[in-house]
């Protein structure tokens, strides 16, 4: 199908793909770096947040039944869930705020965390950083959750800032395309008509040679060589 379009044409749609591939690509690199980093700050903040409330609890240990958890009016941050487990054959809710019931718990996991270490988890749309801690030679955990509204709404007007810019970008990438290979072939063209100007009856005319020793200059040359 392509044998009989002309090589600009070619040049120009060889142009609108590659365009429209490296657009896509960095699209895609700029959404997916986006959310890492959306995601590090966040298990950042966790982190912070889940140190301060076992610091708290461990220097308050005898009123941890009755602690309450404002670190999310304390740190302005939401939504914000915490929780207090006691660990043994099964496990105990000691304190909790009002938890969402899409966080299960899993015993099994639980009991395999390692004492002091702190362990993200991510469940549906929610990340759990959790940690095992002892106090009177008893496990418990803490667990810190939030969700991923903040990232996701940001991701999103990304993606629609995407959806506006991209093709933008490229129609301007395409017509700055097609100014180049008509600015390229134009000499081409030029040449091509004065040759047509040459014939049997009239062996004597020569092309235009402007001594730029280009491309298009050095086969001029060849040509009146001939």
């Amino acid at each position: 199908m392509m044998i009989n379009i002309s090589i600009k044409r070619k040049l120009l749609l060889y142009n609108i793909i590659i365009q429209i591939l490296i657009l896509f690509l960095f699209s895609f690199s700029l959404y997916k770096t986006l959310e890492i980093s959306a995601k590090d700050k966040l298990e950042s903040t966790l982190k912070v947040i889940l140190l301060d409330v076992v610091d708290d609890i461990i220097e308050h240990k005898e009123q941890m039944n009755s602690r309450d958890f404002d670190e999310e009016k304390e740190y302005k941050f939401k939504p914000l869930y915490i929780r207090l487990l006691k660990i043994q054959e099964q496990y105990k809710i000691i304190k909790s705020t009002t938890f969402t019931d899409e966080i299960k718990i899993d015993i099994d996991t639980l009991k395999k965390l390692k004492l002091n270490q702190i362990n993200f988890e991510y469940q549906k749309n929610y990340i759990i950083s959790k940690i095992k801690i002892q106090i009177d030679n008893k496990d418990y955990i803490v667990e810190v959750a939030t969700d991923f509204s903040a990232i996701n709404s940001t991701l999103e007007n990304l993606i629609y800032i995407l959806i506006f810019i991209v093709p933008i970008i490229l129609i301007l990438s395409i017509t700055g395309g097609y100014f180049l290979i008509y600015k390229s072939f134009l000499p081409i063209e030029k040449l091509l008509l004065n040759l047509k100007s040459i014939n049997a009856s009239d062996l004597s005319k020569r092309l235009e040679s402007k001594n730029k020793n280009d491309e298009i200059d050095l086969l001029s040359q060849e040509i009146n060589n001939l």
